[in-house]
């Protein structure tokens, strides 16, 4: 659905390519999790292995900037996640789909974005 950066980890979580604007919002809300290439794009370099670090993904997909980061998978505990946050929009699974598909799929209204500052007050 959405083009991946290669060089994200293979895995659920990843960063679309073309859309980083070299924030470093993802590396310090989910260290050891990005990184970046010689042009200064990131990309998702370890896939969550425990619950807190699949946490740890879900919030940097919340806080970043231009929605780079986004969610391939159908695990039922992150895609809660992610509509807790009102950032259904970022999960692949939840997007609309064509008709007929899309009558039988509930639709969410997405929520206001965090701004990028509220992340640095911390």
């Amino acid at each position: 659905m959405y083009p991946r950066h290669t060089k994200n980890a293979p895995g659920d979580f990843y960063v679309e390519d073309g859309c980083c604007t070299s924030c470093d919002v993802p590396s310090v809300e989910a260290p050891g999790h990005f990184k970046y290439d010689t042009d200064g794009h990131c990309f998702v370099c370890k896939q969550p292995s425990t619950p807190k670090e699949a946490d740890l993904m879900v919030s940097a997909a919340w806080v970043s900037e231009v929605s780079c980061i986004r969610y391939a998978g159908n695990d039922p505990e992150i895609l809660k996640k992610f509509i807790a946050v009102k950032e259904q929009g970022l999960c692949d699974v939840l997007q609309p789909k064509s008709e007929p598909e899309a009558q039988a799929m509930p639709q969410h209204e997405a929520g206001p974005r965090k701004v990028w500052w509220a992340v640095w007050r911390r």
